[in-house]
């Protein structure tokens, strides 16, 4: 073989390597893949984790199992950061009742059918049987009515507010009795709010129950067929206990191994998170699986962080699963106060309920204050590249209800990714079938395009992994055994 031949051998034999890269079957593993990340979320949405409630044993096993996920990744340092949650927890199904003035049943209402509790605000738990009266006028109009020690069905001004819970509280009401939509009646509360425990030590207590729109009107036309309700009773047991758990946020981190970064201190920390916590299980032994909510944010998440692992980013790479985000954005209220890479140095991007299959505007979402003109900045720079992409982004500048809010709070830059579906959130129903590996992967591949356009002054050939130069080599080694082989018979 003469060597014109075997150069021109080793050239077709390098192009096509690279066709092949170009084809992606071998660049593709580069790239996001929203199977990937519907895997993830199909298992922690499993019976095997029983709604990953804080404090559990399913919550622990989710925590264990996604730090695995990612640590299949090279170059990761975890962290674990302990804090404490309060969690509110059913002790047995609660009960709704009409009764007659002797005690006989007349009718039972079915939970999260008919009704439901409430925990925001100074909502608690408890038992009461009383005959009801109903309020017609404003909550402010309650203090000097005949309500003490009675069950008050109010109207639609009634907004839940805990300064109106206060006002009922002093009115001496003991159980409060508003209407909700058919659908949220099968929502389960799970958010207790950030200063539930202040209302707890406050001492105040309100048994506080949602109801169909029919209950409410059946209980309306009662109460003006028999003059107040006179004759009927109500009663009502809410087993709701508040405790105190100990659980954690997961932290993982790659240090940039950037070119342009001289110094650990000058580079930036490009952060993602998403709440791996969900609602546990009812008395029942029902769980909620919690797919969509937030499943999807976990799964989309660790496979990003798969994806920019092999990149080579001009910033840090952090990975955060927050915990307690039901209970008030506990997890990450905890970290922004207690960071482990400065704040002032740190971009967040949260993912909570992202790749839904059913139709949703998918949102940016983050909470303005005084340091917001950079936020407004980005948020738009991130809304015309999905654009461009595109792919519809909404912005929401007055968000308070995901982990960016605390973030935003201390200046922080701290933008959530969001697709709220109203059906089938908080229920049992939020089962895998709510998240789309098609919408996932679409939504994850324009994420990915906007990070490495922002995060790297590195040509795309830098990206290239290891494996596939090694792959490269192989068979240019491979190549150049045949044509030995070959010369030497000749």
């Amino acid at each position: 073989m003469n060597k014109k031949n075997f150069f021109l051998t080793l050239l077709l034999t390098l192009i096509t390597v690279l066709f092949i890269l170009n084809l992606g079957f071998i660049n593709d593993s580069l790239n996001f893949s929203g199977s990937n990340a519907y895997s993830i979320a199909k298992e922690l949405s499993s019976a095997e984790y029983d709604g990953r409630k804080p404090g559990t044993t399913g919550n622990i096993k989710a925590l264990r199992y996604t730090e695995g996920q990612i640590s299949k990744n090279t170059g990761f340092t975890f962290y674990h950061q302990s804090f404490e949650a309060l969690v509110p927890e059913l002790t047995d199904t609660p009960v709704f009742e009409l009764l007659k003035e002797d005690g006989s049943t007349v009718k039972i209402y079915y939970h999260r059918k008919d009704f439901k509790e409430y925990i925001d605000g100074y909502a608690s738990g408890g038992e009461f049987v009383s005959n009801f009266i109903v309020d017609k006028e404003n909550v402010e109009s309650a203090i000097g009515k005949k309500f003490k020690d009675k069950i008050v069905v109010v109207n639609n001004n009634y907004l839940g507010y805990p300064f109106e819970d206060k006002i009922y509280i002093n009115a001496g009401v003991k159980v409060l009795i508003f209407p909700v939509s058919s659908e949220n009646v099968k929502k389960a509360s799970g958010y207790v709010g950030e200063s539930k425990e202040k209302y707890i030590k406050d001492g105040l207590k309100l048994i506080k129950i949602g109801v169909t729109e029919s209950v409410y009107d059946f209980l309306i036309k009662l109460d003006k067929d028999n003059k107040n309700g006179s004759g009927y009773k109500l009663k009502i047991s809410v087993p709701l206990i508040f405790k105190m758990v100990q659980t954690e946020n997961l932290i993982a981190i790659k240090m940039s191994n950037s070119s342009s970064i001289k110094k650990d201190i000058e580079s930036k920390y490009l952060t993602l998170t998403a709440h791996i916590d969900h609602l546990g299980k009812d008395p029942s032994g029902k769980f909620f699986p919690g797919a969509l909510d937030n499943g999807s944010g976990v799964g989309f998440v660790l496979e990003m962080a798969r994806v920019l692992s092999l990149k080579v980013l001009d910033a840090n790479l952090v990975i955060i699963l927050f915990n307690a985000e039901e209970n008030g954005l506990v997890g990450s209220h905890f970290y922004s106060l207690y960071p482990l890479f400065p704040l002032d140095k740190t971009e967040i991007f949260n993912f909570d309920m992202i790749g839904a299959s059913e139709k949703s505007v998918l949102s940016l979402l983050y909470y303005e204050t005084n340091f917001s003109s950079k936020m407004t900045k980005v948020s738009k720079q991130i809304k015309d590249f999905f654009s461009q992409e595109g792919k519809y982004l909404s912005v929401d500048s007055m968000s308070e209800d995901t982990d960016h809010y605390f973030f935003n709070l201390c200046g922080t830059s701290a933008y959530s990714f969001n697709q709220f579906p109203e059906t089938n959130y908080h229920t049992y129903n939020d089962t895998i079938e709510n998240v789309s590996p098609v919408e996932l992967e679409s939504i994850g591949k324009t994420f990915e395009k906007y990070i490495v356009a922002n995060y790297s002054t590195e040509t795309k050939a830098a990206s290239i992994s290891l494996l596939n130069l090694l792959l490269i080599a192989g068979f240019v080694l491979l190549r150049l055994k045949q044509e030995i082989s070959y010369g030497k018979k000749i």
